[in-house]
């Protein structure tokens, strides 16, 4: 990847989506089933900008209801904060320790799963 692309990346809560829950095979519990509180992702969108080999830029936003209406908004936001910083720091982690790791399994497992998406990030 040249150190002069970004990688723009979206989300957003599928567990209501039953159409993609079967094209892909992603087995959901549904809520009235379920023993958690789900949160709900109205939309995640992250930038990662390379700015040289070993740094980058990332900033992230998202909408979320976090079915927790009892804890005051501060709280939330606050925690939402330490859990993207707590994120990456496990990311970069985990990008050290890779050969051997459960994801170095999982990679060799399902080669064209993450060659798809290796493809869209080149």
């Amino acid at each position: 990847m040249s150190t002069t692309q970004s990688i723009f990346v979206y989300g957003t809560t599928y567990d209501e989506d039953f159409e993609m829950q079967r094209e892909y095979s992603i087995p959901v519990t549904p809520p009235e089933e379920s023993e958690y509180v789900r949160l709900k992702v109205d939309y995640f969108c992250m930038e990662y900008k390379p700015i040289t080999k070993t740094k980058a830029n990332v900033v992230m936003i998202s909408k979320a209801n976090f079915k927790l209406t009892f804890l005051p908004l501060f709280i939330l936001q606050k925690s939402a904060r330490i859990f993207t910083f707590d994120y990456f720091n496990n990311i970069v982690k985990n990008a050290k320790n890779y050969k051997g790791s459960e994801f170095e399994k999982r990679v060799n497992a399902n080669p064209s799963l993450y060659n798809f998406f290796q493809s869209k990030v080149d």
